[in-house]
């Protein structure tokens, strides 16, 4: 016997996605993907996570039975869930934005301002061996001001694989920015000259 049930579509809510229950062959398929393939969204919400909003009113018995039924399923390999951060879909109500932190790095460095802004700038990226706090505390102390993302600003970025692809990696390429290993930014902080 087939059990369909009848979910929203992600992109439009006025259209639903339809999954298929084999109850004999216990094979789930959702039309959003093509045969064999048994995972997407729809499936992991509805069936694996048990999220009811985005299955229609009528079938939510039906998918309640379908889970009661179905065998353990496995998420395919490199699979994100990325279903679980649209809120509305979901039926959640959405995540008020916070006021964007007051930076006071330059207070706490005893600068005004605008001379903590003449610093160079050095913007990380990618995972290193030291704590990231500890590297900007150590750029703070030889007179850089680090930046969370790369602007035409940076004068450096410092990636744990310079060779990387990163968007910051991409975006100093794009800006002619230099970028450096962590070993020569260590050196670049003790001559400061900048190793391109």
């Amino acid at each position: 016997m087939i059990i369909e049930i009848r979910i929203t579509a992600k992109t439009d809510d006025s259209s639903y996605r339809i999954i298929q229950y084999n109850t004999d062959t216990q094979k789930i398929h959702c039309d959003c993907v093509p045969p064999p393939w048994e995972w997407c969204a729809h499936v992991d919400a509805a069936l694996v996570a048990g999220e009811r909003f985005m299955v229609h009113p009528d079938d939510r018995e039906k998918a309640d039975i379908i889970m009661a039924q179905m065998p353990p399923l496995t998420p395919p390999d490199g699979w994100k869930g990325s279903w679980r951060r649209n809120k509305e879909w979901r039926g959640l109500p959405p995540t008020p934005r916070r006021a964007p932190k007051a930076n006071d790095t330059h207070a706490q460095l005893g600068e005004d301002l605008e001379t903590y802004n003449r610093r160079p700038t050095v913007c990380f990226t990618g995972q290193f061996e030291i704590a990231r706090g500890e590297m900007v505390k150590m750029a703070h102390s030889h007179g850089w001001r680090e930046t969370s993302s790369v602007t035409q600003e940076t004068m450096i970025v410092v990636a744990s694989d310079p060779d990387g692809t990163s968007n910051k990696i991409r975006a100093a390429r794009m800006n002619g920015i230099s970028i450096l290993s962590y070993t020569e930014w260590l050196e670049t902080m003790e001559t400061g000259e900048i190793h391109i």
